[in-house]
Protein backbone atom coordinates (compact mmCIF):
# COMPACT_ATOMS: atom_id res chain seq x y z
CA UNK A 1 0.00 0.00 0.00
CA UNK A 2 1.50 3.33 -0.68
CA UNK A 3 0.66 6.76 0.17
CA UNK A 4 -0.77 9.83 -1.39
CA UNK A 5 -1.35 12.18 1.06
CA UNK A 6 -0.64 12.47 4.85
CA UNK A 7 -1.10 14.66 7.78
CA UNK A 8 -1.42 14.21 11.63
CA UNK A 9 -5.26 13.79 11.11
CA UNK A 10 -5.95 12.22 7.21
CA UNK A 11 -4.42 9.85 5.37
CA UNK A 12 -4.69 8.61 1.74
CA UNK A 13 -3.33 5.52 0.92
CA UNK A 14 -3.53 3.17 -2.68
CA UNK A 15 -2.96 -0.06 -3.49
CA UNK A 16 -4.18 -1.52 -7.29
CA UNK A 17 -6.21 -4.90 -7.03
CA UNK A 18 -5.58 -8.02 -9.66
CA UNK A 19 -8.94 -5.89 -11.30
CA UNK A 20 -6.66 -3.03 -12.34
CA UNK A 21 -8.71 -0.84 -10.07
CA UNK A 22 -6.89 1.54 -7.85
CA UNK A 23 -8.54 1.07 -4.59
CA UNK A 24 -7.80 4.50 -2.38
CA UNK A 25 -8.60 4.52 1.44
CA UNK A 26 -9.63 7.62 3.03
CA UNK A 27 -8.48 7.76 6.70
CA UNK A 28 -9.09 10.47 9.38
CA UNK A 29 -10.94 13.47 8.82
CA UNK A 30 -11.08 15.47 5.28
CA UNK A 31 -11.73 18.66 5.59
CA UNK A 32 -10.46 22.08 4.75
CA UNK A 33 -6.97 21.28 6.00
CA UNK A 34 -6.48 18.23 3.12
CA UNK A 35 -9.02 18.82 0.71
CA UNK A 36 -7.22 20.58 -2.19
CA UNK A 37 -4.37 18.30 -1.69
CA UNK A 38 -6.58 15.27 -1.81
CA UNK A 39 -8.08 17.06 -4.99
CA UNK A 40 -5.23 17.68 -6.68
CA UNK A 41 -3.88 14.05 -6.11
CA UNK A 42 -6.80 12.26 -7.06
CA UNK A 43 -7.34 14.49 -9.95
CA UNK A 44 -3.57 13.78 -11.34
CA UNK A 45 -3.89 10.05 -11.16
CA UNK A 46 -7.54 10.57 -13.03
CA UNK A 47 -5.63 12.47 -15.60
CA UNK A 48 -3.58 9.77 -16.33
CA UNK A 49 -6.65 7.10 -17.25
CA UNK A 50 -6.48 5.33 -13.35
CA UNK A 51 -9.56 3.73 -12.48
CA UNK A 52 -10.48 4.39 -8.84
CA UNK A 53 -12.46 3.08 -5.97
CA UNK A 54 -12.62 5.29 -3.38
CA UNK A 55 -13.01 4.10 0.05
CA UNK A 56 -14.56 6.02 2.68
CA UNK A 57 -15.23 3.58 5.30
CA UNK A 58 -12.06 4.39 7.51
CA UNK A 59 -13.35 8.36 7.37
CA UNK A 60 -14.15 9.79 10.13
CA UNK A 61 -15.49 13.03 9.70
CA UNK A 62 -15.96 14.80 6.55
CA UNK A 63 -16.81 19.01 6.10
CA UNK A 64 -18.15 20.93 3.50
CA UNK A 65 -14.48 21.69 1.56
CA UNK A 66 -13.80 17.49 2.07
CA UNK A 67 -17.34 16.97 0.43
CA UNK A 68 -16.56 19.73 -2.26
CA UNK A 69 -13.30 17.59 -3.35
CA UNK A 70 -14.55 14.71 -3.34
CA UNK A 71 -17.92 15.44 -5.91
CA UNK A 72 -15.22 17.71 -7.67
CA UNK A 73 -12.71 14.39 -8.32
CA UNK A 74 -16.11 12.17 -8.93
CA UNK A 75 -17.59 13.94 -11.48
CA UNK A 76 -14.61 14.94 -13.39
CA UNK A 77 -13.72 11.40 -13.04
CA UNK A 78 -17.43 10.39 -14.96
CA UNK A 79 -17.12 13.08 -17.66
CA UNK A 80 -13.37 11.54 -18.64
CA UNK A 81 -14.92 8.34 -18.71
CA UNK A 82 -18.15 6.94 -17.37
CA UNK A 83 -16.48 4.11 -14.83
CA UNK A 84 -13.11 5.89 -13.92
CA UNK A 85 -14.58 6.72 -10.25
CA UNK A 86 -16.44 4.56 -8.14
CA UNK A 87 -17.37 5.28 -4.44
CA UNK A 88 -17.95 2.20 -2.29
CA UNK A 89 -21.36 2.81 -0.17
CA UNK A 90 -19.60 1.37 3.21
CA UNK A 91 -19.41 5.04 5.29
CA UNK A 92 -19.22 5.84 8.89
CA UNK A 93 -22.74 7.00 10.34
CA UNK A 94 -21.22 10.76 10.47
CA UNK A 95 -19.83 10.94 7.19
CA UNK A 96 -23.50 9.17 6.19
CA UNK A 97 -25.26 11.90 7.61
CA UNK A 98 -23.03 14.87 5.92
CA UNK A 99 -23.75 13.13 2.50
CA UNK A 100 -27.56 12.73 3.53
CA UNK A 101 -28.09 16.34 4.84
CA UNK A 102 -26.28 18.15 1.75
CA UNK A 103 -28.53 15.58 -0.82
CA UNK A 104 -25.57 14.29 -2.61
CA UNK A 105 -25.88 10.36 -2.48
CA UNK A 106 -26.96 10.32 -6.13
CA UNK A 107 -23.60 12.48 -7.55
CA UNK A 108 -21.77 9.92 -5.46
CA UNK A 109 -23.93 6.67 -6.80
CA UNK A 110 -25.48 7.95 -9.85
CA UNK A 111 -26.19 4.38 -11.07
CA UNK A 112 -28.77 4.49 -8.14
CA UNK A 113 -31.62 7.01 -8.22
CA UNK A 114 -32.23 6.86 -4.51
CA UNK A 115 -28.20 7.72 -3.90
CA UNK A 116 -27.50 7.39 -0.18
CA UNK A 117 -31.43 6.63 0.87
CA UNK A 118 -31.20 3.30 -0.38
CA UNK A 119 -27.78 2.14 0.76
CA UNK A 120 -26.59 -0.06 3.39
CA UNK A 121 -26.92 1.15 7.12
CA UNK A 122 -29.60 3.44 6.37
CA UNK A 123 -32.58 3.19 8.08
CA UNK A 124 -36.12 4.33 8.07
CA UNK A 125 -36.95 7.05 10.88
CA UNK A 126 -39.62 5.84 12.85
CA UNK A 127 -42.13 9.15 11.13
CA UNK A 128 -41.79 7.73 8.03
CA UNK A 129 -42.58 3.85 8.74
CA UNK A 130 -46.32 3.05 7.97
CA UNK A 131 -48.43 1.53 10.91
CA UNK A 132 -50.87 -1.19 9.61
Amino acid sequence: MSTLVSTEAFTLTYNVGDDGIARLVMIGELDLAVADQVSASLTQRLADGVRERLDLSRLEFIDSTGLRALITVVTAGRAAGANLVEVDRTLASQVRRVIDVAGVGSVLWPEDPHGADAAPGRHTPPSARSHH
